[in-house]
């Protein structure tokens, strides 16, 4: 939050939507730099970590993935550094970015495999304290370098992060009971491969829909409408992601986890609607609370400059509320690995979310876009609901909980 009111002074809207462009482009890069593993990584882990010789295959294989997808995207990166600059910020101006990032590439999906592994075996306490030292590392990094270098700094310390806290987690992992090298020896198990890209196939459908959904959408309201406005929606965006990370981390570091280890029918059920009972109170309470102090969080979080994303908070907060409700459905899905079924729903929800913003916007202007997100994620919730319909209200057996 401090990080985003310092980006905010310094950059005004429109510096906001463009670190949000930025922000996308970069999610897709780390994604596929880590070849969309790691939460397969953190399932079968949760699941094997009472076998040795299956604990020693995944953790081959998960390396060799993650240097097989990193080393080739971060020679690209040298490569083509000044026509991603184009592609990205339309001008050359800030193309060495690019040759920065290919170098903290490969740290950051090095990073990313560790923190899963810690999820898998769930150590809590050194997968926080990294999480807190890595943060505190990149809230110092973004105000230094935006209060010295202004829009420039802000796209900067977004990349050097990234790569910096590898040597934080890794320093808080040596000591780990499975920090041995063992498994860097052995033939990789082309069985537990197999099973690793079925997460990478779906890894990288999100990384090929959210961020280019975002991008998209960001794009058609700063030429429709103004990049100011654009600006607008991308810091209602973030102010969803800071309130929501409560929730989000839970899911990854708990819930992916324990539904993993789950093979009953009837602890499934009963997982789930546990989820629904703590989760959705805490987010309904947590969308009514932001709205009533909207004003207050603009001016603390940004600046009197954002004062216009006012009318977008009601449909952007009832929208969140159905995500995360609908999200508990969708850990499901990306647990028990049924990856036909997640990317059908991820490219049906993208296409859905584009065709309504354009729709929206057209008629409603910049708040359209707040009624297409809502819009989205009731159907999602809708199809996760028809799709869990034997599991939550039958007691009929089900093959996708095995």
């Amino acid at each position: 939050m401090i990080s985003n009111k310092v980006v905010a002074v310094y950059v005004g809207p429109a510096g906001v939507a463009l670190l949000g462009q930025f922000s996308n482009f970069t999610s897709i890069l780390l994604t596929v730099s880590t070849g969309g593993i790691n939460v397969g990584v953190t399932k079968y882990i949760s699941e094997y970590k009472n076998s040795t010789a299956k604990l020693n295959a995944i953790l081959n294989a998960s390396c060799k993935i993650t240097l097989w997808f990193a080393v080739p995207l971060s020679l690209f990166l040298f490569v083509a550094h000044e026509q991603l600059a184009v592609f990205v910020f339309k001008k050359t101006e800030y193309s060495n970015l690019f040759i920065i990032f290919a170098v903290m590439l490969i740290l950051f999906a090095l990073n990313s495999l560790l923190m899963s592994i810690l999820t898998g075996f769930k150590e809590v306490r050194k997968l926080t304290t990294a999480n807190i030292v890595g943060s505190i590392i990149g809230l110092f990094l973004t105000i230094l370098f935006t209060m010295t270098m202004g829009l420039y700094g802000a796209l900067l310390s977004m990349i050097v992060t990234q790569g910096v806290v590898f040597f934080v987690t890794l320093y808080f992992v040596i000591g780990s009971s499975w920090w041995k090298f063992d498994f860097i020896r052995q033939k990789i198990d082309r069985q537990e491969l197999a099973k690793l890209f079925k997460f990478s196939l779906m890894a990288l459908t999100s990384a090929a829909t959210i961020p280019v959904s975002q991008m998209i959408i960001r794009n058609h309201l700063g030429t429709s409408i103004s990049w100011d406005a654009a600006g607008y929606w991308q810091a209602m965006w973030r102010l969803s992601e800071i309130y929501l990370t409560f929730v989000t981390v839970s899911f990854s570091v708990y819930y992916v986890p324990r539904l993993s280890e789950i093979f009953a029918e009837h602890d499934l059920r009963k997982e789930i609607l546990y989820g629904f009972k703590i989760i959705m109170p805490i987010i309904g309470f947590g969308c009514l609370s932001v709205y009533v102090l909207k004003d207050f969080i603009i001016t603390v979080l940004f600046t009197e400059k954002f004062l216009p994303m006012r009318q977008l908070f009601a449909f952007q907060l009832v929208g969140d509320f159905f995500k995360i409700t609908s999200w508990i459905l969708g850990n499901v899905v990306v647990a028990k690995a049924m990856t036909k079924t997640y990317i059908a729903t991820e490219i049906f929800a993208t296409l859905n979310l584009l065709g309504m913003t354009f729709i929206c916007v057209h008629f409603f202007g910049l708040v359209g876009v707040t009624y297409a997100y809502t819009f989205c994620y009731i159907c999602h919730l809708t199809i996760f609901l028809i799709i869990f319909r034997k599991l939550l209200f039958s007691s009929g057996k089900t093959s996708y909980v095995t």
